[in-house]
């Protein structure tokens, strides 16, 4: 978006002509010290001008332009002419032009206006319409997927009002944890069945095989896993001197593997999918296996009472689940969630009696609840309220939310399933090892929307210009021979301030972009392509099962044959996103006096058009485009010296691609599984100082990027760092050999009957700065 020919420029210049003979000489009125002109607005289109599609964010070929709305123009009187604003201070005047522009083919347009005596800079906002309806409907997006969206456009005269804030996509709180509370709270009844004294052991009678209730001991599902509920001894739960038998051996997988909760060397919490829809197909699996066990002959009274046991889970999961179930112990299909409000009526209580999460008898009742955000009875009519008719399959989708925003912990002291409120990981873009950052569903954000922004000094002329008279190209427009009109006894726009002689004033500089933009590729690197494949996380995934150290041959990685649409993008996670900016575009800290700081989330772009990902390089794939705020750290910039050190001190960035599994099997990712048709989330760093030169250069015709930085001689300091508003950062993410071992957002393999990131990344800026292939996470 600088006046290089391969930015993401747009192309805009502000005027202000004569006043058509209607005032007075000079259009001086005396009274406020005014002069009166005509203000003429001109939009100059480009062939390189520049979200989620070429013509949403005016990216490619001549795209439509969709005008500009909410256009504020201030004017000052500075100390000196030729200035910029540099810092933020309170305007002479604001004019409100609102409906500057309103697209398709007008470009200019003509204002009766009037500017104070000595203005001589001039301030612009405006910000794109939305379109009512268009591509984005019949591709099932939201407008403001589609076009962005901000929760705050404000633009006042007054010093420190100004503030731009990103769309917050969670407005339904109450609903959501809501949500979370349910499903959370149906696997901990599930996972908690039992046949003990509360409960209602039976006497047992399986194929022959016979047990009095008084003759095994109370019966936790658990102790499958642990027969002494802390250590897993390997012993049956009903003959402790005994190890377990194949159908003890099933049911003891089950549980370990839904409550374990993995962690890598470097201690880091594994990610399971909280979604509901890998929820389902978690418990499809689980129901698959339970139902082998129930359908099952046993061998041994301690078979028996496993099949018996299996019996009371698959009770237990009809209450809450429907699915497609066989006598004869086939895997489970088509499994879906039951209506939410019979699911809420047997966890919660109301018409099936209970209070609260007591309603269910296999409610842990030693679970420290409080702990989980819970229901108490008096809250129950909210919670039915606020959950409403949603489906729980659907979730968090059915918040705008992506399938990463959430993830599950179980609390092994409680037994308890829950959302954490709060999380750090870089899975889903967070700063890796950053344990003081945390974050939440309420951390997500639309895309910004396009914003237009001008700060620049004046041209003026003492004669009347039409409009057609000024230049209309950018590089016209900041060429000085394009104003250099009139004679040498009487030269023309040689003015830099209004005067009560002033007949014409012009812009000096282009109006251009608030935002910046990524775009986004997605390919496979060199040694993948020429492998035909790419590796899953199989060995080690079983190393960590079996606590052995394996040949590779004997647990090998899968390898995942590379064909068209492998995968398919379904999202775009930016990291690092400052809610709010200001003034100038840059991050803005907001909070009470003495305790602002600058509020980062995430950017969760949904809207992505472009979802197939063929096989290749990525080199002439088709782009999908964000629109996102500067990420300028000022207090980084601050605890460095550029000037010998070279570091600007600004922030790496995590982008994390939303995929779909399309390629007809289940793989492992980093812990655990990735089913066919199941999401998982890949990261790519991008990290300012790792990028070369590539061609990048700073506006040179006096236009300057925010911050305004200036070395002792007076030199502007223009300060890398990966996304500068009015400037595009293309990247071509690359799947390389190794990327599906660092896949996150897994779900546990629960299919056995008896065993069980990194993105190579090419970044470009065009006309700016350009990184090579980068593998993180290892490859």
């Amino acid at each position: 978006m600088t006046t290089c020919k391969k930015e993401w420029v747009l192309l805009c210049c502000l005027v202000v002509a004569a006043a058509c003979q209607r005032e007075p000489v000079g259009g001086t009125d005396p009274g406020v010290k005014e002069v009166n002109t005509q203000f003429v607005f001109n939009i100059a289109t480009s062939a390189t001008q520049t979200k989620q599609e070429a013509a949403a964010v005016q990216e490619g070929e001549h795209p439509t332009f969709r005008g500009i709305s909410d256009a504020k123009l201030m004017s000052y009187s500075l100390d000196n002419d030729g200035q910029i604003l540099t810092e933020d201070k309170n305007a002479d005047k604001l004019y409100d032009v609102s409906q500057l522009l309103t697209g398709g083919n007008t470009y200019r347009r003509v204002l009766e206006m009037s500017f104070p005596l000595q203005t001589n800079t001039l301030l612009m906002y405006g910000r794109a319409p939305q379109v009512k309806s268009g591509k984005y409907s019949s591709l099932q997006f939201s407008a403001k997927d589609y076009y962005g969206y901000l929760d705050k456009y404000t633009v006042t005269d007054k010093i420190g009002t100004a503030n731009f804030q990103l769309g917050k996509r969670l407005q339904d709180e109450e609903g959501f944890y809501a949500m979370e509370k349910l499903i959370a709270g149906v696997l901990t009844v599930i996972m908690n069945t039992s046949m003990t004294t509360a409960t209602q052991k039976e006497d047992i009678a399986e194929d022959g095989f016979s047990l009095k209730k008084e003759d095994y001991p109370d019966l936790w599902w658990s102790m499958y896993y642990k027969p002494d509920q802390n250590n897993d001894t390997g012993k049956s739960p009903i003959s402790s001197s005994k190890d377990r038998y194949p159908l003890e051996e099933k049911l003891g997988h089950l549980y370990k593997e839904m409550t374990t909760i993995h962690q890598s060397t470097t201690s880091e919490t594994e990610l399971r999918a909280g979604s509901g829809e890998a929820n389902l197909r978690v418990v499809q699996d689980l129901w698959s296996v339970v139902n082998a066990v129930r359908c099952a002959t046993p061998l041994s009274v301690e078979e028996a009472v496993a099949k018996a046991f299996a019996k009371r889970i698959h009770a237990h999961l009809q209450v809450y689940f429907e699915g497609t179930v066989s006598d004869e112990g086939t895997p489970v299909t088509g499994v879906k969630f039951k209506d939410v409000k019979e699911i809420s009526a047997h966890l919660l209580g109301g018409s099936y009696g209970g209070t609260a999460f007591g309603a269910d008898i296999y409610w842990p009742q030693i679970s420290n609840i409080s702990d989980y955000r819970p229901v108490e009875q008096d809250d129950i009519d909210n919670f039915n309220a606020a959950i409403g008719s949603m489906n729980p399959g659907d979730f968090p989708g059915n918040f705008g939310i992506m399938h990463g925003a959430a993830y599950m912990n179980f609390m092994a002291s409680d037994y308890c399933f829950y959302y954490p409120e709060f999380f750090n990981t870089s899975a889903v873009g967070g700063i890796p090892g950053d344990a003081t950052s945390g974050y939440s569903a309420r951390s997500y954000y639309y895309p910004a929307e396009i914003l237009y922004f001008g700060n620049s000094p004046l041209r003026t002329s003492n004669k009347e210009h039409k409009t057609s008279d000024y230049p209309e190209s950018i590089s016209a427009w900041n060429s000085s021979s394009s104003w250099e009109q009139g004679t040498e006894e009487d030269p023309d726009w040689t003015g830099t301030h209004v005067t009560s002689t002033t007949r014409s004033v012009a812009m000096r500089y282009p109006i251009r972009y608030g935002v910046s933009m990524l775009e986004t590729k997605v390919g496979y690197n060199v040694t993948a392509l020429s492998n035909g494949y790419i590796s899953d996380n199989n060995h080690a995934v079983q190393e960590k099962e079996t606590g052995k150290t394996l040949d590779a041959e004997v647990e090998p990685d899968k390898k995942i044959a590379i064909k068209d649409n492998s995968f398919k993008l379904v999202g775009v996670v930016v990291g690092g996103q400052p809610q709010n900016v200001g003034w100038d575009f840059l991050p803005l800290p907001i909070g009470e006096e003495g305790n602002k700081k600058i509020v980062t989330g995430f950017i969760y772009d949904k809207a992505v058009v472009n979802q197939k990902i063929p096989k290749g390089d990525g080199s002439g794939f088709s782009s999908n485009y964000t629109v996102v705020f500067d990420n300028y750290n000022e207090s980084g910039y601050n605890s460095r010296n550029p000037e010998t050190s070279g570091d600007y001190g600004q922030d790496k960035v995590y982008v994390a691609l939303e995929f779909q599994n399309n390629t007809g099997e289940d793989f492992y990712g980093n812990f655990n599984l990735i089913r066919n048709g199941g999401y998982f989330y890949l990261i790519g760093e991008l990290d300012p100082t790792q990028a070369t030169s590539g061609g990048f250069s700073w506006p040179t015709d006096g236009y300057v990027i925010p911050p305004y930085k200036y070395d002792n001689d007076g030199n502007y300091i223009g300060i890398p760092r990966v996304f500068i508003q009015d400037y595009k950062t293309s990247v071509t993410f690359k799947f390389g050999l190794n990327s599906l071992k660092y896949a996150y957002l897994t779900v546990p393999d629960l299919r056995a009957s008896s065993l069980t990131m990194g993105l190579s990344v090419d970044i470009e800026w065009k006309q700016g700065l350009e990184y090579e292939e980068v593998v993180i996470g290892g490859n």
